[in-house]
C-alpha cells in the first residue's frame, strides 16, 4: 500500500515498503496478519475454506480448515474444539423438540454417520455440542437441571447428597437429612415443628424430623397444628379433631361457667373454684368487670351492641348466633298511619345510618321521622 494519497503532490513516499496490517492500516514493513477473512468471503460458518496465502493446488492439504463464526479461515484442531464448536448458534435445529442433556446429532452430519457423534448432547441453549470440547461432562451442560437432594422432601427427611446419575460421586458414610432451608446436610437437623402441619388439616398425616416414612405412619396433625402421635396421649384418634365445648357459649359476662380441659392436654388440671365468663367470653376464676347491658339505641339492625352481641330488627341486643331478621320485616306491617314504628336499614346499604328519633308510619305505610298527616278515619 502507499501511505501517500494520490492527489497529494506534496507527500513523499518513504523508501520502505508499506503493507496493510490486520487493522486495515498502511504500515511500514511486513505486518503480522492472523486473520484470513478473504478466504471466507461468501461462505458460511462451518464451510470448508482454504487460507488466502496458500496456492490453490495445495488447498487439498487444508481440507480440514473451516470458516468460524467470525468469518476467519481457521484450523479447528488448533483451538481444541471441533467444527461444530465454531458455529455454536448455527446448530439449533438438531435439538429442536429435545431437552437439555438429550442425545443429538449435528445437522451437517449424515444420518448414517450419527453413531460417530453419540456423545453429543443438547446444551441449555438448545445447541448440539460436544461436552468434552468444553472440558465438562453432560451434566455440566444443563446448570438449571442440577440435582436437588431435598426436592419433594420436608425438613427431617433422609436425603442422598449424591446425584444418582453421577457415578463419580461417593456417598459419605454418615446419614444426611434435609434442613429447614432445603439443604441436604450431614447429621441430625433441627426443624421448626410448627411448619410440619402448615397447610394441613387436623387429622392429616405428618412426619416429625428424623423419622422414617414407616415410623411416621401413625403421626397426625391435631387441632393446634402440632404433629403428634395419638397413641402417646390419653385420647383416641377420633377425639383428636373433635372440637371441645365452649363453656361460655350462650352465657353473658359475669355468669357462672364450667371450664373444660382440652382433649389433647393430659396435664390439664382445673382448679375446684368458681368460674365466670369474662367480657371476652373466656371462662376464668376471677370475677370479671362487665359493662352495662348492651343497648341498640342508634345502632342499625345487625350492628354490634357489645359483648359479642348484635341488634335485631326490633332493637333488642341478642346473641350473635341468633337471626336479627334484618330486612325481613316491614316496620309498618300491621300498623296504621300515625302508629309508632322501628325503621330498619337495608342489609345491602352499609352507609345507612338511622337517626335516634321517634318514627311513625305515614299514609303510604313508610316508617318516617316526625308526625305524619293521616287521612280522616273512614275516608
Amino acid at each position: 500500500c502507499s501511505p501517500c494519497p494520490p492527489d497529494d503532490t506534496d507527500c513523499v513516499a518513504p523508501g520502505v515498503d508499506h503493507h496493510c496490517d490486520a487493522d486495515g492500516q498502511c504500515m511500514a514493513g511486513e505486518p503480522e496478519c492472523d486473520e484470513d477473512r478473504d478466504a471466507c468471503e461468501g461462505l458460511e460458518c462451518g464451510d470448508q475454506c482454504c487460507p488466502s496465502d496458500v496456492d490453490e493446488e495445495d488447498c487439498d492439504d487444508y481440507e480440514h480448515y473451516r470458516c468460524d463464526d467470525e468469518g476467519l479461515c481457521v484450523e479447528p484442531d488448533s483451538s481444541g474444539q471441533d467444527i461444530i464448536g465454531f458455529c455454536p448458534d448455527e446448530d439449533e435445529d438438531a435439538c429442536e423438540g429435545r431437552e437439555c442433556g438429550d442425545r443429538c446429532c449435528p445437522s451437517d452430519v449424515d444420518e448414517e454417520d450419527c453413531d460417530d457423534y453419540e456423545h453429543y448432547r443438547c446444551d441449555d441453549e438448545g445447541r448440539c455440542v460436544d461436552p468434552e470440547s468444553d472440558g465438562q461432562d453432560i451434566i455440566g451442560l444443563c446448570p438449571d437441571d442440577e440435582y436437588d437432594a431435598c426436592e419433594g422432601l420436608v425438613c427431617g427427611d433422609a436425603c442422598n447428597p449424591c446425584d444418582p446419575d453421577d457415578p463419580s460421586c461417593v456417598v459419605p458414610g454418615i446419614d444426611h437429612f434435609c434442613d429447614d432451608d432445603g439443604q441436604c446436610i450431614a447429621g441430625m437437623v433441627e426443624c421448626d415443628d410448627e411448619d410440619l402441619c402448615d397447610g394441613l388439616d387436623c387429622g392429616d398425616s405428618c412426619c416429625p424430623p428424623g423419622l422414617t416414612k414407616e415410623e411416621c405412619e401413625d403421626y397426625i396433625c391435631d387441632m393446634d397444628g402440632e404433629c403428634i402421635l395419638p397413641s402417646a396421649t390419653s385420647i383416641g384418634d377420633e377425639e383428636i379433631c373433635k372440637p371441645g365445648d365452649d363453656p361460655c357459649d350462650g352465657l353473658q359476662c359475669g355468669e357462672s361457667c364450667q371450664p373444660i380441659c382440652p382433649p389433647d392436654d393430659p396435664n390439664c388440671n382445673m382448679l375446684p373454684a368458681e368460674h365466670y365468663c369474662d367480657v371476652n367470653g373466656e371462662c376464668q376464676t376471677s370475677v370479671p368487670i362487665c359493662p352495662a347491658p348492651g343497648s341498640c339505641d342508634g345502632v342499625d339492625c345487625g350492628g354490634s351492641c357489645g359483648q359479642g352481641r348484635i341488634c335485631n330488627v326490633k332493637g333488642d341486643c341478642i346473641g350473635e348466633t341468633e337471626d336479627p331478621e334484618c330486612g325481613e320485616d316491614d316496620p309498618c306491617a300491621g300498623l296504621e298511619c300515625g302508629d309508632s314504628c322501628q325503621p330498619t336499614c337495608p342489609p345491602d346499604d352499609p352507609g345507612c345510618n338511622l337517626l335516634p328519633a321517634e318514627h311513625h308510619c305515614d299514609a303510604d305505610g313508610e316508617c318516617r321521622t316526625g308526625v305524619p298527616v293521616c287521612p280522616a278515619s273512614g275516608l
